[in-house]
């Protein structure tokens, strides 16, 4: 019978339910995960693009229909 040693070092993130292999491993790939960042990415780009481009910041004007003349 031959043993195999394999040693391999995990970081945890439990604030984000993840880890970070350090060494001796490789980390399979996961879509679901990656899909959810690029789409996280994208929507903070677009909220950065609306709030520094004046032309697509939306403005809400209102009439006061009530005044009395």
């Amino acid at each position: 019978m031959e043993c195999c040693i394999v040693v391999f070092d995990i970081q945890t993130d439990p604030e984000n339910t993840d880890y970070e292999l350090e060494a001796g491993a490789t980390r399979n790939f996961e879509a679901a995960r990656t899909a959810e960042k690029m789409a996280l990415q994208e929507q903070k780009e677009k909220e950065a693009e609306e709030a520094n481009n004046p032309m697509k910041v939306k403005t809400i004007f209102t009439h006061n229909l009530c005044s009395v003349h």
